[in-house]
Formats: C-alpha cells, sequence, structure tokens
C-alpha cells in the first residue's frame, strides 16, 4: 500500500539537522513522483525579545529570508531575519510589531 502524501523527512546529523523537502515531478503514467535534495539546516540560539529567555531556532542556511516565529516559551510572535552570505549566517530578532 502507497501513502497518500510523502511528508519532508528532517533527521539530526551530528550538529546540523538534515532537512530532505521532497519535490514533486510528473511520472510517465502520470502519478507524481518524489525527489529529495538535501540540505543542511542550522541551529542558532536566540534570545526571545518579549521573555528574555534563550531559544534555540533552525535556520536554513540556502537563502537570506524574513520570517515570523511564535517564541517556544511565552508563544508570541517573534520577527525573524536571517542573511547568509559563503562565511556565516547571521540571525537578527525583533518583537514582530517593531518590524526592522
Amino acid at each position: 500500500m502507497e501513502p497518500s502524501a510523502i511528508e519532508d523527512i528532517t533527521t539530526r546529523d551530528g550538529d546540523a539537522l538534515l532537512y530532505q523537502p521532497l519535490a514533486r515531478s510528473a511520472a510517465p503514467s502520470g502519478r507524481s513522483r518524489a525527489k529529495c535534495r538535501n540540505v543542511h539546516l542550522h541551529e542558532e540560539q536566540i534570545t526571545c525579545p518579549y521573555c528574555w529567555e534563550a531559544i534555540t531556532f533552525v535556520v536554513d542556511p540556502s537563502e537570506s529570508q524574513t520570517y515570523t516565529e511564535d517564541c517556544f516559551v511565552c508563544c508570541r510572535p517573534i520577527l525573524v531575519c536571517t542573511e547568509v552570505d559563503a562565511e556565516h549566517i547571521s540571525v537578527q530578532v525583533t518583537q514582530e510589531d517593531l518590524g526592522f
């Protein structure tokens, strides 16, 4: 029996997480076929701008991005800005309503 939906896979590989998003492509029969690509995710420790607790975020190093993620402690929305270059990853956080 074939599963109805294939989910992304996350596994731990040393200090980084290994994320395998599954891209869909059409097979000759018309059914979709899953393709895997490996992306090493990095863990970054930040301080919540609301409750000041140290929390860990998982960052995708493949591109710079800005997104909102809830604090794991106080559940308030944190605006996260990641800047990725060839040598390092920079992560800035602020309260969502303050912006960057």
